[in-house]
């Protein structure tokens, strides 16, 4: 009977099980061919895996000492991780979240499917779902949130392609990456970041429950909108986890008293705005990308910032005093300033105005300015001492001028005659300029100036490019560039802020290569820079000056209306480390916004130039400009380059205070000697004659400007001579009337000598002439009447 029993009971369990069998099966059918009729698959779309790999990530921003400056993004805060660099209990939180068995189905739960189904029809509402991690990625990637079945049928049909196409660990990377948690934060990285100011990698069980949590409802878990419910939905998140195995009892208590550390953040990205938009700029010309792409490309860029000196030079910016006034309606004259390594062309500093605004007007690279005297050691000193045999003590005659009807002026309209090369250039004299620009030929000297970055227009082909008359001008920064080679040994480095380019996997896809040619020889450049420090030590850039830094400098000043206010005022100062660049001015001028007369380059730019480099060496000195072996520091003498435009070698008879020293090549050394020390020659031509006034006329010729000529008189061979005069041979012909002379006979000598040198107290003589006579008529005696007595 226990049989029988047994078997009856065990085939009525049998036919009840088919029954059941056989209405699921009607039932999935069911719901199959009901699918069918409601699904479109003509609107599905093709499962696009760069929808996943390629998503918008954050920009980052680099210093030269690696430290992020800047993250940049379109509307998605996101920094994509390998799944390696996060932590097992955070990914252990979405699971127990979102998928439990995310590691056992293959991109649709079916099992979870129908216990959420079941749930939701006896709790008659659809609060249960039964999306996986790989469809909530798919939702997300691809498709729309619409509710609508068609919708969710190809949902599952794009997961189980996602799950053909990657392994579990690639999809819940791609999960992780993805998603969002607000506060602008896309994806875990950013998350953590966003809301504890870590990396994912430091994420503690709690916070990363915390994080888990907020996916469903950014809006409303986020911590920083109500942190009361997503403290409880952690909670809610710790206990799924003990649930599932991935947390004990222990650790679920640990982490639910763990206090909630906050520290809300965004990524940086307008502390050094003016750089860093340069930076993209320039990134987006190397890899051939527009900004817009490569502000969303998930790069590391690595660059030349000073980020500490940025923040000073942008300081130095908010400074009133160190600009001109503004304009009557209020208009601020603006600014802008470039600080570059002259070693190798990293521009380290930048800044574009004073109110700089993001993706604004950057006048530090994009301003082209007429650049005044500035350009004048680029496009004429520079070749003229490299390729024509010029050098500081080369004379120029600052003199009025007409070439071909071109008649320039010196700033103040004064001229001062013959002058040294060194001079024109420390004081900024326009006329010497424009001489030797003329002889050198303007096309040699626009040549040297394009070899150092200088941009020329098809019309730039007049001599008044010598003062900056450029049809468009030259930016802040490729005014620094062209510098360069004055303070390095004459080489010319392209100007560059970014050392190199990582995308979002740390692969290195751009580096920068030096990009170095010699532009002048080693001497020209070493000549030419030291004359530019005698503009610092005592010319027009002396505001500039830093005590115990060597530094050279030019400074240039564009008049706005015929000598009235200014347009632009610059200077470029440099060391063997650093060139500084600044330029002053409105970015339209006109009758109202002009500068002040007195708003020169060495003046505002020169005190700017003196604020950055005085913190550039606030704790060391640079090295001074190193001479070459093949040039020469030649004692000149002074007067004969004075008083005779002479360029002569001093002599061993030079008084010390009148040597000047210059440096020239070996083979451009003077080869004369001065002779203005010697023993003074011997007047050759004395003549004495008798004027109409029976007046002795003492006549010769000066044979040395810079001698005195004693005039001494006798009456008699063997008396002592007395000096009637004495008179400067500067002029020629000598002609002296004796008016103290009566009657008799006299003679005349005449005695040179040096009026600067001693010789045991007594001025060095040269030959005395001999004796020249002559005799003065005896005048009539004068008739009187001898009769006293007056008849009349």
């Amino acid at each position: 009977m226990v049989k029988r029993k047994s078997t009856k009971k065990g085939s009525t369990f049998g036919r009840i099980m088919k029954i059941v069998a056989l209405i699921a099966v009607i039932g999935i059918l069911g719901v199959a061919v009901l699918l069918m009729l409601l699904i479109d698959t003509n609107t599905w779309k093709d499962f696009d895996p760069d929808k996943l790999t390629n998503v918008k990530q954050t920009l980052y921003v680099y210093d030269k000492d690696d430290q992020s400056v800047a993250g940049i993004y379109n509307f998605e805060n996101r920094t994509k991780i390998s799944i390696d660099q996060v932590p097992k209990h955070v990914k252990d939180a979405f699971i127990a979240t979102e998928d439990a068995r995310f590691y056992q189905h293959k991109g649709f739960d079916i099992k979870r499917f129908f216990g959420a189904l079941w749930k939701n029809i006896k709790s008659r509402s659809f609060s249960e779902g039964f999306s996986t991690i790989s469809q909530q990625l798919i939702k997300n990637s691809h498709l729309t949130t619409e509710k609508t079945i068609n919708r969710k049928v190809q949902e599952i049909y794009l997961a189980l392609k996602l799950e053909q196409e990657y392994s579990k660990d690639q999809i819940l990377e791609m999960y992780l990456n993805f998603v969002y948690f607000g506060n602008g934060a896309y994806g875990i990285e950013a998350a953590a970041q966003s809301y504890f100011g870590k990396p994912a990698s430091e994420l503690t069980v709690a916070e990363g429950a915390m994080l888990a949590g907020v996916v469903k409802r950014p809006g409303y878990y986020a911590p920083h909108i109500n942190l009361e419910a997503s403290t409880e939905r952690r909670n809610l998140i710790l206990s799924l986890m003990e649930k599932y195995g991935f947390i004990d009892e222990e650790q679920r208590l640990a982490a639910k008293e763990e206090k909630v550390d906050l520290k809300l953040s965004r990524p940086k990205n307008d502390q050094y705005n003016q750089y860093v938009d340069a930076v993209l700029n320039e990134a987006a010309d190397k890899l051939g990308s527009s900004y817009e792409e490569i502000s969303a490309s998930g790069y590391k860029i690595y660059t030349a910032l000073d980020s500490d000196l940025q923040s000073n030079c942008q300081e130095f910016f908010k400074d009133k005093d160190l600009f001109p006034e503004p304009a009557s309606d209020g208009t601020l004259v603006e600014g802008a300033a470039v600080v570059m390594d002259s070693q190798d062309g990293a521009v380290i500093a930048m800044v574009g105005g004073r109110e700089y605004v993001n993706r604004g007007l950057n006048r530090a690279t994009s301003a082209h300015r007429q650049p005044g005297s500035t350009i004048k050691p680029i496009v004429v000193y520079g070749p003229a001492i490299d390729r024509f045999g010029y050098n500081g003590a080369t004379l120029l005659n600052d003199a009025p001028i007409d070439i071909n009807g071109y008649k320039p002026k010196n700033y103040g309209g004064s001229y001062k005659g013959w002058m040294s090369l060194r001079y024109a250039v420390a004081k900024s004299v326009n006329i010497p300029a424009v001489l030797t620009f003329n002889d050198i030929g303007v096309e040699n000297g626009k040549s040297y100036a394009k070899t150092v970055g200088i941009p020329f227009d098809d019309t730039d082909n007049s001599l008044a490019l010598a003062l900056g008359g450029f049809k468009y001008g030259v930016t802040p920064l490729q005014l620094a560039a062209s510098y360069q080679p004055f303070t390095n040994g004459g080489r010319y480095n392209n100007p560059y802020l970014i050392r190199r380019i990582e995308d979002s996997y740390g692969k290195v896809i751009y580096e920068h290569k030096p990009d170095s040619y010699a532009a002048l020889s080693p001497s020209s450049a070493f000549i030419m820079g030291d004359i530019l420090k005698s503009s610092v030590s005592w010319g027009t850039c002396k505001r500039a000056a830093v005590d115990g830094v060597p530094m050279g400098g030019k400074t240039g000043t564009v008049s706005y209306k015929n000598g009235v206010g200014i347009n632009d005022a610059w200077i470029t100062a440099f060391t063997t480390e650093h060139v500084v660049t600044v330029w002053n001015g409105y970015d339209r001028s006109d009758d109202k916004h002009n500068m002040p007369t007195n708003s020169t380059g060495g003046r505002y730019p020169a005190m700017m130039a003196n604020k950055i480099m005085t913190k550039l060496y606030a704790n060391h000195k640079p090295a001074d400009l190193v001479k070459p072996d093949d040039v020469k520091k030649v004692a000149l003498d002074k007067l004969s380059y004075e008083e005779m435009h002479l360029i002569q070698l001093a002599s061993e008879y030079t008084p010390d205070e009148y040597i000047y020293y210059e440096y020239f090549t070996q083979h451009s050394i003077p080869g004369s000697k001065s002779t203005y020390w010697d023993k003074p020659l011997a007047v050759t031509d004395l003549s004495v004659t008798v004027n109409e006034n029976n007046q002795p006329v003492i006549s010769f010729t000066a044979p040395q400007p810079h001698i005195k000529y004693s005039i001494l008189r006798r009456t008699q061979e063997g008396f002592e001579p007395l000096l009637i005069t004495t008179v400067g041979g500067e002029n020629k012909d000598v002609s002296f009337v004796d008016t103290s002379a009566t009657e008799g006979t006299y003679e005349y000598a005449i005695q040179p000598y040096h009026p600067l040198v001693l010789v045991e107290g007594e001025y060095l003589m040269g030959p005395m002439t001999p004796y020249v006579s002559v005799t003065l008529a005896t005048p009539e005696p004068t008739r009187r009447n001898w009769w006293p007595f007056n008849w009349g």
